[in-house]
């Protein structure tokens, strides 16, 4: 925001509404990056025990 005599300009630099927006969509991307990650993980885990499964039935 540029500034004028060391002071901002008049107004808000945003409205309200929009803030409470991006608020709302900085949080609705938060939860799906979790999901994502979470998911990610299982997948991860459930390949690794699926490996293991496969690594002990090859050498019995």
């Amino acid at each position: 925001m540029p500034k004028r005599n060391g002071r901002p300009r008049a107004g808000r630099p945003f409205p309200p509404a929009a803030v409470a927006a991006a608020v709302a969509t900085a949080a609705e991307a938060h939860r799906r990056v979790t999901r994502l990650a979470r998911e990610a993980a299982r997948n991860e885990t459930n390949e690794t025990q699926r490996s293991a499964a496969q690594h002990i039935t090859r050498t019995k």
